[in-house]
């Protein structure tokens, strides 16, 4: 029985799919590692996948991001938008969207790229105290740290959409403080 390199992408992406559904890091996941070793021939598969708003998508736009970011612009802002919050929702390793108070990636970028649009939706995560776990060494340290909860991975990103350039406050009792004045802002 020949397989089609279609029937390969698609068995690929439905096992991303998969990882994505129970929130495996981009960097642990063994599909997301295979699917960008295949390059530009795999980039319209994983475009014309993205048909929900879901979580399950996270990792198809991760791996869209590796192999050829300017392909994003041919899935709707409104779109990515819903599922980097639906991720950013459902929890998870945060290592994807960079470390709040040093740097951004992946998701995080892309809804910098995108702007203000982005902003209503996110600020909702202004009020989660969740803490925003992070595995490896470095980071994780770095994380634990800043004692960095999910309100302040959104704050981060709001500050980097507006591209206000605030220092990262040490305490979570002094970001609070700076959550809530960026919130009197935002409701201007």
């Amino acid at each position: 029985m020949h397989i089609t390199q279609q029937g390969k992408y698609d068995n690929l992406i439905k096992k991303l799919e998969e990882e994505s559904a129970i929130h495996i890091p981009m960097l642990q996941s063994k599909v997301y590692s295979e699917v960008i070793t295949k390059s530009d021939s795999i980039i319209p598969f994983l475009v014309s996948s993205v048909r929900s708003t879901t979580v399950k998508h996270y990792l198809t736009l991760m791996a869209i991001i590796e192999i050829d970011f300017r392909t994003l612009e041919q899935i709707p802002d409104e779109t990515r938008i819903k599922i980097y919050t639906d991720a950013l929702l459902k929890g998870g390793p945060h290592n994807d969207w960079g470390l709040a108070g040093e740097y951004l990636s992946g998701a995080s970028l892309d809804l910098v790229r995108i702007g203000g649009k982005a902003i209503p939706f996110i600020i909702p995560f202004l009020d989660d105290m969740t803490e925003a776990g992070i595995w490896g060494s470095e980071e994780a340290t770095i994380n634990n740290h800043y004692q960095n909860r999910v309100c302040d991975f959104a704050y981060y990103l709001i500050l980097n959409i507006l591209h206000r350039n605030e220092p990262y406050c040490k305490t979570p009792k002094e970001r609070d403080l700076a959550i809530n004045a960026l919130k009197q802002h935002l409701k201007k």
